[in-house]
């Protein structure tokens, strides 16, 4: 008869993949079983067939593995494979887009203040955040925690890259509650999905477990460079365009920006897919999850204009525009995404014997 610590165990096990329960399961259970004394004939052990739990440390070490085994560890079938490899590219392209926007945030900033004396006056600046310069001075240093973790992810040390990443978010947190709690119309819906898509985003980085394959170290550093070094582009866009501030603000607006980057990367790999780099399987699925996000930002940005700010036809066509280029490049890395996915079936030579 089965006993109900036995019972919560496999309840337990069900986080586990199928194809390994179904080899494994019965043996880590008579292993816990013996571990913690409940097949002894005492009445001690009576009481915890009866009323025990697995502890904490079990529950952990089962959360673990499931990870490991979901997202591409030793053992993993090649979908979980493969779904790992792009959860992990994800974290690495949304620190990436983190960082080097953290990078012109500080860049800009003296110019910003009128004390970088050889370039021009700035025009006067959308004000996004909190009111006042205390806010102003806490967020802005925030930008170099994005900058370290993403470095500390690059050079393959994942455990200071989630508390690095972590302490923005946090900030961020504080930041909308405070908003939403004391600021006349309080935190937009566009400015609490963001913050739920970075939450994800720190999220994300459970992928990179001690079983993950390691970060290309100098592919994602150049990657870096190469956005900082592009960005001036962003900020001359954003400033000299000649089009009405409100549109230029509306477009090239956070969810705008990620917007663009999403439909421009997308774009590359559905060109340059046959390529060495872009063979790898996971790409698809990477962009794909990245516009699906995008998606839900430009859209619920495109409701705030209308509805919270009263946005002009124009506006709304550039956000409409910006989000249905984005619909078209999804669609086919969906399709490619499926079919990387249905092409991959269980190899038993992965699953450990």
């Amino acid at each position: 008869m089965t006993s109900s610590l036995e019972q919560r165990y496999r309840r337990l096990l069900t986080l586990l993949p199928a194809s390994y329960r179904r080899r494994w399961e019965d043996d880590m259970v008579r292993t816990f079983l013996e571990c913690v004394g409940a097949e002894e004939d005492t009445e001690d052990a009576a009481y915890l067939r009866d009323h025990g739990r697995p502890d904490r440390g079990e529950v952990l070490s089962v959360l673990a593995l499931a990870t490991r085994l979901r997202l591409g560890g030793v053992g993993a079938e090649p979908r979980s494979r493969l779904r790992g490899d792009a959860i992990r590219a994800v974290a690495l392209l949304g620190l990436l887009f983190h960082a080097v926007t953290a990078a012109v945030e500080i860049g800009v900033m003296p110019w910003l203040a009128g004390d970088f004396l050889p370039l021009p006056t700035p025009p006067t600046e959308p004000v996004f955040d909190l009111p006042g310069a205390p806010w102003r001075l806490a967020f802005n240093p925030l930008g170099l925690f994005a900058i370290a973790a993403f470095v500390a992810l690059a050079v393959n040390q994942p455990r200071p890259a989630r508390w690095l990443a972590a302490v923005p978010l946090v900030a961020d947190w504080v930041a909308r509650t405070y908003e939403a709690m004391f600021l006349p119309g309080g935190t937009p819906p566009t400015t609490w999905l963001i913050v739920l898509v970075n939450t994800g985003l720190v999220l994300a980085l459970v992928a990179f477990h001690r079983e993950a394959p390691p970060v290309r170290t100098r592919t994602w550093i150049r990657a870096f460079v190469a956005g900082v070094l592009l960005s001036p582009l962003y900020v001359i866009g954003m400033w000299t365009l000649p089009v009405e501030q409100e549109l230029r603000f509306a477009a090239l607006d956070w969810p705008g920006l990620c917007a663009l980057s999403v439909s421009a990367a997308g774009i590359a790999y559905l060109v340059l897919r046959a390529s060495a780099v872009a063979r790898a399987a996971h790409w698809p699925l990477t962009l794909l999850f990245l516009g699906l996000a995008a998606l839900a930002l430009r859209g619920v940005s495109v409701a705030d204009y209308v509805l919270r700010d009263g946005a002009s036809a124009a506006v709304t066509a550039v956000c409409a525009a910006e989000a249905a280029i984005l619909l078209v490049v999804c669609a086919p890395l969906a399709i490619l995404a499926q079919r990387a996915t249905r092409e991959l079936s269980v190899d038993p030579a992965d699953v450990p014997g």
